[in-house]
């Protein structure tokens, strides 16, 4: 552990705003509706408060994993659990740093680098964060704000919460429980609820909540039982039977958008008790596709969106491979529906690209035999920690992608891994106008516009698909960023073309659009997001300060002369109030934005040239709040971005350029107009190409691990 992150995702959506130029302006539309021009009456008050106004952000929370026996000063060696003289037997893992393992000691606030997990005042204290510089105010001060757009203001719409909210069980002596992962799961919820009463909570089952780790057999069982029983309030009422069954609902969360929280212990090749997405009616992982698809089916005919949720990312390194295979077929075939995928569990900050296979001379000659058993070698080649593998993995499925002029769209679709919330928080933003006027909740029938024109890619139909061919078995072990590796990596690249054998849904049609919100910037696409960390060292080293210097003055209070003074004066002396808990302060690590999106409130307005394009423009999403930024400056010691001078013609042509200094750069490097489709392979492409920002990139995905990549 390094960082506590926490991200916010916007209405939804990831939030990312349009740049300094007024067209661009008028094309990036936040979640909330613009107020109206005329007083309020009664009426409307009172609608406004049975529907919540729409902020366009989100936040995305995984892999909490709160330890209650962690005890500051505990031998790391010990998974922060026995105290200087305990010893304890504990299985090896991450490792730590420069350190010897058995000399380094539990930090107050966690231990970076290292196998211990977060000590629950460190999972409060994150919230305690969150819900002070992103939860709503009262509605009192909020009628109160100057502010037109409410993106401006702090408030998230709902919260992605995708697992893994119990410890690890690597220590032998305090072997988990039933029991126990329940409490903590209960203990997690209340904090939540605690800090962000009202906001839409959807949460999913992980694969350290469940016991043993990993293993889960076909439900109904005990432990859905328990989660339906914990997260009722949670699930819609019409969901609860298909959750106490498979672990798996959907819910609702803003006007024209329904989360999908899925189940992906019934595809992760880890749980033993499954059968891998067999064709047989009774595999819980092929049900659960089942359902996938036909709620993405009903969701389309009724011209909503989704966002697909869980713990295990769908990649060919984590999931049975006919698992992966129809996961990703499905994805592709409705990528006019879905707009994002939010996954945990491996510990890194990243984005992984889908691809439908396509047949051609080069994809073909990659899967001849001697290749085939090239890239089966290198699999199983030792590496000296999984995680680290994760990066050429993804480098090399980003430089394999085809030039923007001959990318067809339609084959790709793209999701997200999030780190662990300790100690990274990840906010996401989206857009929101426009609910009202686009979404129709009756349509059964209805097609999106050019929806079905892009056709079937599929020519090939000679796969073999026979059910009695053997699992593809995965290479390697557990990856370091899940529980503990070995010396093993599993493969998490695209598949190379020509090589996927279960393709028996590639037939079945493909809905795309270039106008849907996963493709283009509108109502509820994915807009951006900003990545905050906490330097989880520098604050063990502040409260270490801090206890230091309160133990001093309470050796002063105590002293003779002290006592001799007070009895003097008349009195006892004082007895010392207990120390105030110290409150921890996260730094905008990375946003996605561009520059004039991102400083949009510290850029100076080009003069409007008409009463339209004025409007638009102060209707412009603001994806941080002008009070973070402004302590991000103090943090860095720097002054606010301006527009550079330009000449009117070059305005014209090119836009406004923002300059700042140096050191805010790193801040809006990204610089992505949305989080969409195509500018998600726009920025993969330049990630492969620029050692500089490929190198700043690798270094972020562990992030919230601590480790450095070395490949």
């Amino acid at each position: 552990m390094r960082c506590a992150v926490l991200a916010v995702l916007g209405a939804a959506l990831s939030v990312v705003g349009g740049g300094g130029g007024s067209a661009r302006a008028a094309q990036q539309v936040p979640l909330a509706a613009a107020s109206p021009a005329a007083p309020p009456s009664a009426a409307s008050i009172d609608a406004e408060a049975l529907q919540p106004r729409l902020h366009g952000r989100f936040l995305h929370l995984t892999d909490l994993h709160p330890d209650p026996f962690y005890r500051t000063g505990a031998r790391v060696a010990a998974a922060c659990h026995a105290d200087a003289a305990g010893k304890m037997r504990v299985r090896k893992g991450k490792g730590g740093g420069g350190e010897r393992e058995e000399e380094r000691r539990a930090g107050y606030w966690g231990t970076a680098k290292s196998d211990c997990d977060s000590p629950p005042r460190l999972v409060s204290a994150s919230l305690d964060w969150a819900a002070l510089h992103w939860q709503a105010p009262p509605r009192a001060a909020a009628a109160a704000a100057a502010a037109a757009n409410s993106s401006a203001q702090p408030g998230l719409d709902f919260i992605l919460w995708t697992g893994d909210s119990a410890r690890h069980d690597i220590d032998s002596r305090h072997a988990r429980t039933r029991a126990e992962i329940y409490a903590l799961n209960t203990w997690t919820l209340r904090q939540l609820e605690a800090r962000f009463p009202g906001v839409p909570l959807v949460p999913s089952i992980g694969n350290n909540d469940i016991f043993p780790h990993n293993i889960m057999f076909p439900g109904p069982n005990d432990i859905t039982k328990a989660y339906t029983a914990l997260w009722r309030d949670h699930i819609p009422e019409d969901q609860i039977h298909t959750f106490y069954v498979g672990g798996y609902y959907a819910k609702p969360v803003v006007p024209g958008l329904v989360v999908l929280s899925l189940n992906t212990l019934w595809f992760y090749d880890s749980n033993k008790a499954v059968d891998g997405c067999r064709r047989r009616a009774s595999d819980p992982g092929t049900r659960h596709l089942d359902w996938l698809e036909a709620q993405l089916g009903m969701l389309r005919r009724r011209r909503k969106q989704a966002h697909l949720i869980g713990h295990v990312p769908p990649t060919a390194g984590n999931y049975f491979a006919r698992c992966y295979d129809r996961y990703t077929d499905i994805v592709l075939r409705f990528q006019d529906t879905i707009v994002a995928q939010h996954y945990g569990h491996m510990n890194i900050d990243a984005f992984f690209v889908q691809e439908e296979p396509h047949d051609s001379l080069a994809a073909a000659a990659r899967t001849s035999e001697a290749e085939a058993e090239e890239e089966q070698a290198a699999a199983a080649a030792p590496t000296r920690l999984g995680a680290l593998s994760i990066s050429g993995d993804l480098r090399d499925d980003y430089a394999t992608l085809p030039g923007r002029a001959s990318t067809n769209l339609d084959l790709y679709h793209a999701f997200f891994a999030a780190p662990s919330i300790i100690p990274c928080v990840t906010m996401w933003m989206g857009e929101a106008t426009g609910a009202a006027d686009e979404v129709d909740e009756s349509a059964d029938g209805g097609e999106l516009s050019g929806a079905e024109e892009d056709g079937d890619f599929d020519s090939d139909d000679s796969e073999d698909d026979d059910d009695d061919d053997d699992d593809i078995s995965t290479l390697g072990q557990r990856h370091a960023g899940t529980s503990y590796s070995t010396t093993t990596k599993r493969r998490h690249s695209r598949p190379g073309h020509g090589r996927r054998r279960h393709r028996r849904h590639r037939k079945l049609p493909r809905h795309t659009s270039p106008a849907s919100p996963s493709r283009a910037n509108g109502y509820l696409s994915m807009l951006g997001y900003s990545q905050w960390v906490l330097d989880v060292e520098a604050a063990n080293a502040a409260h270490e300060a801090a206890r230091l210097r309160d133990e001093e003055a309470a050796a002063a209070e105590n002293s003779m002369l002290s006592r001799a003074l007070a009895w003097l004066s008349g009195g006892a002396a004082a007895s010392k109030a207990p120390p105030k808990e110290q409150s921890l302060e996260f730094f905008l690590e990375y946003a996605t934005y561009e520059p004039e999106t991102l400083w949009r409130e510290f850029l100076a307005p080009p003069p409007p040239s008409s009463g339209e394009e004025s409007q638009r423009a102060s209707d412009s999403h603001v994806p941080v709040p002008r009070a973070m930024l402004e302590r991000e400056l103090r943090r860095l010691h720097a002054k606010a971005p301006v527009y550079a001078e330009a000449s009117a013609r070059a305005t014209r042509a090119h836009g406004r350029r923002v300059r700042m200094q140096r050191r805010l750069k790193h801040l809006s490097e990204y610089a992505l107009p949305a989080a969409t489709v195509p500018h998600m392979l726009h920025l993969a492409r330049r990630l492969a190409v620029s050692k500089g920002l490929w190198r700043r990139y690798a270094a972020r995905i562990y992030e919230s691990s601590g480790f450095d990549d070395e490949d």
